[in-house]
Formats: C-alpha cells, structure tokens, sequence
C-alpha cells in the first residue's frame, strides 16, 4: 500500500506520458492515458521480491524478482512503459519495502496486539 501510493503522489506531481501518447513504437495493448512514471505492475512485482529479500529469504526473493524483470520487459514490450519507469518502480518497491519492515520490527507487538483484540471481537463465541 505505501508504494503504490507513493506512485500516485508521483503520477500526480510529476506527470510522464507513455510511449504510445508521445507517437513512440506501437502500442500492443489498451491502456488508459495515465502517467508512466514509476510501472504499477512493476511495483507490486518488485515489493514482493525486496519485502522477501528483508525477511531473509532469498531464494524466493530472487525468483520474484526475475519474474518482476519479465513483467517489466513485456510491459516495456507492450508500449506502455519506458525502461526508466521500471527502474522509478524498483526503487519505489525498495524504499516501500524497506519502511514497511521497519514498521513492522519495531511495531509488531502492538500490532499483534491489535489485531487479536479486533479478531476477538469479531469472532463469535463457540460452546
């Protein structure tokens, strides 16, 4: 979630056309007209993979990412995104990543805490 609204802020301030909009290559798919920089696609892909690779695991890690670089060759492919718009959702996905563990490290008991408290609530009581 903090990623890909981290891309909204950016797509909103700094607004790029996609290659399709500018007369650049052929655009095999559909898109709507919204702003290129960083890929959606690209970092959903990318989060999963570093937020593994902060938990230590990384052979998954490194599995998703390689799935992360075909999703963005074939997206670069397709004629919606730019390359440079693959590497604005990588760096976005790390830096994401990278907040959401801190969050979670530091918080994670009150967090579980938390999230007992409203499970409890919700769940109805068997006898």
């Amino acid at each position: 979630m903090i990623a890909l609204a981290v891309n909204q802020i950016i797509g909103f301030v700094a607004y790029t056309s996609r290659p399709f909009l500018i007369g650049l290559g052929h655009q095999l798919i559909d898109h709507r007209p919204s702003s290129s920089f960083p890929s959606n696609h690209g970092t959903i892909v990318f989060t999963y993979a570093m937020a593994l690779a902060f938990c230590r695991v990384w052979r998954l890690s490194l599995a998703v990412w390689c799935l992360g670089l075909l999703v963005a060759w074939s997206r670069i492919y397709l004629g919606v995104h730019f390359p440079m718009d693959m590497v604005g959702a990588a760096i976005v996905s790390t830096i994401a990543a990278f907040v959401a563990h801190q969050i979670a490290v530091r918080h994670a008991g009150v967090i579980l805490r938390q999230m007992e408290l409203w499970t409890a609530r919700l769940t109805p009581i068997r006898r």
